[in-house]
C-alpha cells in the first residue's frame, strides 16, 4: 500500500474562485485515492493564502519533513503548480523526493511523468511557466 499525503495550496481568491478552491482540491484528491485500492490516505498539507513561489510555507515543509522520515510513497496534487511556482525550489523539493523514494502526481494534469527525460523537460519547463505566470501577477 502506497502511503499518500495530499498537498492543497491556494495563494488567491481568484484562485479559489477559479476552480482551485481549497474544498474542491481535498475532495478530488481524496475522491482519487479513494478510487485507487493500493492507496491508503496518510495526512493533508494546507497553505491557505501563500504563493508557490516561497518555499518557506509552513504545511509544505512539514510534508518534506515527513517524506525526509519516510512516512510518505507518493504525494498527491491537482496541478503542478500547487506544489511551486519557481523552477529552483521545484527541482530542490524534487531532489528531496527522489532521495526518499517519494514520487509525486498531479491527477488534474496526468501528462507529466518524471521517469522519462521527455516528461522531465515538459515539467521544468511548465513550472517555468507557471513562475513566469506568478511574476506578472
Amino acid at each position: 500500500m502506497k502511503r499518500v499525503a495530499i498537498y492543497i495550496r491556494v495563494s488567491t481568491d481568484r484562485q479559489a474562485q477559479e476552480g482551485d478552491s481549497i474544498d474542491a482540491q481535498r475532495n478530488a484528491l481524496k475522491n482519487y485515492i479513494q478510487s485507487h485500492q493500493d492507496m491508503i490516505f496518510f495526512k493533508e498539507y494546507l497553505d491557505d493564502g501563500i504563493s508557490g513561489t516561497k518555499n518557506d510555507r509552513d504545511a509544505f515543509q512539514r510534508m518534506l519533513s515527513d517524506v525526509k522520515e519516510g512516512r510518505i510513497d507518493l504525494v498527491l496534487v491537482t496541478k503542478l503548480d500547487r506544489l511551486h511556482r519557481s523552477l529552483r525550489n521545484f527541482l530542490n523539493m524534487q531532489d528531496i523526493l527522489d532521495k526518499h523514494n517519494c514520487n509525486w502526481l498531479a491527477i488534474w494534469e496526468p501528462i507529466y511523468d518524471s521517469s522519462t527525460p521527455q516528461g522531465r523537460m515538459i515539467i521544468n519547463t511548465m513550472v517555468n511557466l507557471a513562475q513566469f505566470e506568478a511574476e506578472q501577477t
